[in-house]
């Protein structure tokens, strides 16, 4: 017999499993998108990875200002 969690009354068990399959699938996701980008041309690769966070750095900086 399985015994009881003393989390499960407030939930915590299922909130956890779903973090982690959210995990799971993220991490697949993840190793994908990583062989797809080492794939790109600069430009491209540049556009997936660099450029979206510049764009937030610059919205920051212009709160700021």
């Amino acid at each position: 017999q399985v015994p009881e969690n003393p989390h499960a009354e407030y939930g915590l068990t299922e909130n956890v499993e779903r973090i982690v399959e959210n995990e799971k699938i993220n991490a697949e996701k993840t190793s994908k998108q990583k062989v797809d980008l080492q794939s790109l041309p600069t430009r491209a690769y540049l556009d997936q990875t660099v450029v979206p966070i510049l764009l937030q750095g610059l919205a920051v900086l212009a709160k700021e200002r």
